[in-house]
């Protein structure tokens, strides 16, 4: 986006801060990794740094990719690539998902978080501008199907949820403007003022 001035204070997030103890971190991310302490080189360390797990188990990294745009078989054998990691590292109930990545990636890792020992921890950091503003929230988890959507999948919130709106700077334009969309729906839908401020304000927004 451009400057901080021009963003609406409801596209502000407020990350929540998790009271589980213990928390070790498993990603499965557009790129995964687990480590002690999670650091990433899109976020300052004074913006978010996991807690350390008491446990001095070391935790083995967690690899693996998944691609921009998953069709159903990938996405189906990219979750069973996130179990076997994380059955092969011996995680246990102390774990932590963390989804690095788009709406996509998001709904399979906090699926993956729910179903694995029958629920772990996990953190949303979306990077694309529509997951930032609807599929990270609400706690909505799950795969496709070959043969439907939205079949197969859980209920499960978050610890919290982490956006940085720096990631919106690597989108392509169609990818920004169709989060966008979504977030304009919010305002015709029960928030005149902030529909009146996108007006105002909608060549800011494409500009980033």
């Amino acid at each position: 986006m451009a400057a901080s001035s021009s963003i609406h204070p409801s596209l502000r997030s407020s990350a929540r801060n998790s009271a589980a103890p213990r928390l070790s971190l498993a990603a499965a991310t557009s790129f995964s990794f687990a480590r002690r302490r999670l650091h990433l080189p899109s976020l300052s360390s004074d913006r978010f740094s996991a807690p350390a797990p008491v446990s001095a188990r070391t935790r083995t990294a967690i690899s693996g990719s998944a691609s921009p745009v998953m069709e159903d078989a990938t996405e189906k054998e990219t979750l069973m690539k996130v179990f076997d990691k994380a059955i092969e590292c011996r995680m246990d109930r102390r774990c932590t998902f963390v989804a690095l990545g788009g709406g996509v990636i998001g709904d399979m890792c906090g699926f993956a978080a729910a179903a694995f020992l029958r629920g772990v921890n996990f953190i949303q950091i979306p990077t694309t501008l529509m997951a930032q503003v609807d599929s990270s929230v609400g706690g909505k988890t799950g795969v496709n199907h070959p043969l439907g959507k939205n079949l197969i999948g859980a209920f499960y919130q978050p610890q919290c949820v982490l956006i940085d709106t720096d990631t919106l700077n690597t989108l392509p334009d169609r990818e920004l403007a169709s989060g966008i969309g979504e977030a304009v729906k919010y305002g015709l839908i029960r928030d005149k003022e902030f529909f009146e401020w996108q007006e105002k304000n909608m060549q800011a927004l494409l500009a980033r």
